[in-house]
């Protein structure tokens, strides 16, 4: 069987791309999905929480962040030293230890 050259077969490029992306959905279901997809996006971005906005705000947490410490869960790290309480006294407030 000889091989048949491209030229031959009489194909108009355009007609192969149409063909090919020729979606066999109906355009009314077409529709309907980018709207699901444009909603999905706003329903996303209403409902984003920012970093941190979650935490409900406890006075002694906000004393030791004014102070310019920081709460941890764990023990303070080496050059830090325990000066209060946070999140209601289940984190601890560290603070930076100041030579004498």
């Amino acid at each position: 069987m000889p091989f048949l050259a491209a030229s031959t077969i009489n194909l108009h490029p355009s007609l192969v791309i149409q063909t090919l992306c020729r979606s066999t959905k109906p355009k009314n279901q077409l529709a309907a999905m980018r709207i699901l997809y444009v909603l999905f996006a706003v329903v996303f971005l209403l409902f984003q929480a920012t970093s941190g906005s979650a935490d409900p705000i406890f006075p002694d947490t906000a004393e030791c962040k004014n102070q310019g410490n920081f709460c941890r869960a764990g023990p303070c790290p080496p050059t830090f030293t325990v000066s209060g309480s946070c999140h209601g006294g289940l984190l601890k407030c560290c603070s930076k230890i100041v030579a004498q």
